[in-house]
């Protein structure tokens, strides 16, 4: 019997499922990389508690951006690459330390 890693699979790693996020890596935060294309989010109460509930419900990141995204449209913005994704976790920061919610 012929074991092939196609046919491996676990419940952590579903036959079809990737490692690797969609998200795209532009807009890196390493030194000298161009920031002057990564968006700028304002979070408000509604998208702080959407925030907070889908991390207490843990969902992978690429679901947790889908959701936020469709919340994050409103404003006219979305997550699409990774700096995108950190300049939105600083946003929740400083929201959290303005409203004195950490």
């Amino acid at each position: 019997m012929s074991h092939s890693s196609l046919s491996q699979h676990s419940s952590t790693n579903p036959l079809g499922a990737s490692n690797v996020s969609p998200l795209h890596p532009s807009g890196s935060t390493t030194m000298g990389g161009d920031l002057s294309t990564v968006s700028e989010f304002i979070v408000d109460r509604r998208l702080y508690v959407l925030y907070e509930k889908l991390r207490t419900l843990n969902p992978s990141v690429l679901t947790m951006v889908n959701a936020l995204n469709v919340a994050l449209a409103n404003q006219g913005e979305v997550i699409r690459t990774c700096a995108d994704l950190e300049a939105f976790l600083v946003a929740v920061e400083v929201f959290e330390t303005e409203e004195a919610l950490s």
